[in-house]
């Protein structure tokens, strides 16, 4: 992390920065970037003019350390998935450190692999995961260990492992209603065209005590226009599951002769 400095001239004349171990430390103005490990001498000038003499050099040194890391660990899947995704982001400084540094996962107790971590500090692996887990937050899963470089130290993080409900769509099944007659009561839902229930799932998986569908045809109503074929949506809500993100299609209600 480049960092600034300063000096204070009696004679109010200008100061300049320059760097004496250049292969540790360069500065540009007043910033200094560090550039390895090391003594830092950093020298101040003052030029003379007509009224004052050049001031004598003066010089500073800095050590420059290895930097503090933070680690952030988290694995990622959805319910029914066989694979988690395990990530560590890895910042110095609030700034993500350099690609290339290895992170070791533990996942479940079981270290499971090593990731380099890219150009924005984040290490990524797949781990196996028991089908069927439920969706959830399980606390203290991931174990990601920053193992450091020349420039950065090493750190460890445990994160949670969230697995998230699966999207299921379904539809209310398409109904008849006879001609300025009044509306059917109830509904049945189906699953909507290429959604599907888990292997070993199905609609004791869903919860639809408080399953409720509504019409767009208002009754009674004066409505001249209906006509046999005319059609109305059914729309349905109230749904839950533990497991599945349950979103809705429309079904359709059609008028019929009496």
């Amino acid at each position: 992390t480049t960092f600034a400095v300063s000096a204070t001239s009696g004679s109010g004349g200008t100061v300049t920065f320059t760097s004496t171990t250049p292969v540790v430390c360069a500065v540009s103005g007043t910033t200094v970037t560090p550039l390895a490990l090391g003594t830092c001498t950093i020298a101040a000038d003052q030029a003379g003019d007509a009224s004052y003499n050049a001031a004598p050099q003066v010089t500073r040194t800095v050590q420059i350390v290895a930097a503090a890391t933070t680690t952030a660990a988290r694995g990622a899947a959805t319910y029914g998935d066989t694979t988690a995704t395990l990530t560590a982001t890895v910042t110095a400084n609030g700034q993500a450190v350099p690609a290339g540094g290895l992170v070791r996962f533990t996942f479940r107790g079981v270290i499971v692999g090593t990731a380099p971590t890219n150009n924005r500090g984040v290490a990524t692996l797949a781990a196996p995961l028991p089908a069927g887990t439920a969706a959830g937050t399980y606390a203290n899963q991931v174990v990601a260990e920053y193992l450091g470089t020349t420039n950065y130290l090493p750190n460890i993080d445990t994160g949670p492992l969230v697995v998230g409900r699966r999207i299921l769509w379904v539809k209310p099944v398409d109904q008849t209603v006879k001609l300025k007659q009044s509306n059917p009561t109830g509904c049945t839902l189906q699953l909507a065209v290429g959604s599907a229930f888990l292997p070993g799932d199905g609609w004791g998986s869903v919860n639809t005590a408080n399953l409720r569908c509504v019409t767009s045809r208002n009754y009674p109503f004066s409505n001249a226009s209906e006509t046999i074929g005319t059609t109305y949506k059914i729309a349905a809500t109230g749904v839950t599951s533990a497991n599945y993100d349950i979103r809705y299609l429309v079904g359709t209600l059609t008028v019929v002769a009496p």
